[in-house]
């Protein structure tokens, strides 16, 4: 994610950005000390203020300053890195494919902050705390994330229920104790599963594990991104390979649109 002043003027160069004002918030005494530090430099340019209630944990994305413009258009997703527990990097693939994100949601199971801080080279990281990740303190780490990239709501959570084994109702009142508001887009981890799934104003993404798809042995897995283009948007997943990665055999791409009825 790309973040400018509002003061500055830019060219439309980059097809597909629209601005995007957030919402000013008063900084935590604990950002404001965070911000002190490397890593809290590093955080602070894309930081969440917690937007909580009695049912909800999810943490909304603001940014310090209310000048600030969010230009977003291509997040990049993944999730159930297992690291170092499986590797001390990630695949040299799985980082070429992510250069050039503008944020990088990672769906939870990193065992520990390695790999944040390896992503964080290439772009602002937010993860969904997974049950592997239970006692990691790190200001990227929340159990939910409510994001606005573009004029889309995303939402990201660890666990979320099997749309193939459960209703619609179901997995919509499950996601109703993170959300107060159901996103657009729900980025999802747990299962290292690669899926999409659509409802008529939901939409559930896994993009499995990029070193332990489908939660076997070590191997080259999974991974997506997220663009958008407006009130467009498009999903794709990516399997891995030595030297690269190539189209997903079923996931290859799929559209959404905000003026969808």
């Amino acid at each position: 994610m790309t973040i400018v002043s509002s003061q500055r003027t830019h060219s439309s160069s980059r097809r597909g950005y629209k601005p995007h004002k957030v919402v000013p918030y008063q900084p935590s005494s604990e950002l404001k000390q965070a911000r002190g530090t490397a890593q809290g430099r590093r955080s602070a340019n894309a930081l969440s203020k917690p937007l909580m209630n009695s049912r909800s944990r999810c943490t909304t994305l603001a940014l310090q300053n209310w000048r600030h413009l969010v230009l977003s258009n291509r997040i990049g997703l993944i999730a159930d890195t297992h690291m170092p527990g499986t590797l001390t990097s990630l695949w040299p693939s799985a980082l070429a494919y992510l250069q050039g994100c503008d944020a990088i949601l990672h769906a939870g199971d990193l065992h520990t902050l390695d790999v944040v801080d390896e992503l964080s080279t290439i772009a602002p990281v937010y993860v969904s705390e997974g049950n592997g990740d239970i006692g990691i303190i790190d200001e990227r780490v929340k159990p939910a994330w409510s994001l606005t990239f573009g004029s889309f709501s995303i939402g990201m959570v660890h666990h979320c229920p099997s749309p193939e084994r459960k209703s619609e109702s179901f997995v919509k009142e499950k996601l109703s104790k993170h959300f107060t508001e159901l996103p657009d887009v729900l980025i999802f981890g747990h299962t290292h599963l690669e899926m999409v799934h659509q409802y008529r104003d939901l939409t559930l993404v896994n993009p499995g594990s990029p070193t332990l798809p489908r939660n076997q042995a070590l191997r080259l897995g999974t991974l997506g991104e997220l663009i958008i283009d407006q009130d467009q948007a498009t999903i794709r997943l990516v399997q891995l390979t030595d030297e690269a990665w190539e189209t997903h055999s079923q996931y290859a791409s799929l559209s959404i649109s905000k003026n969808a009825s």
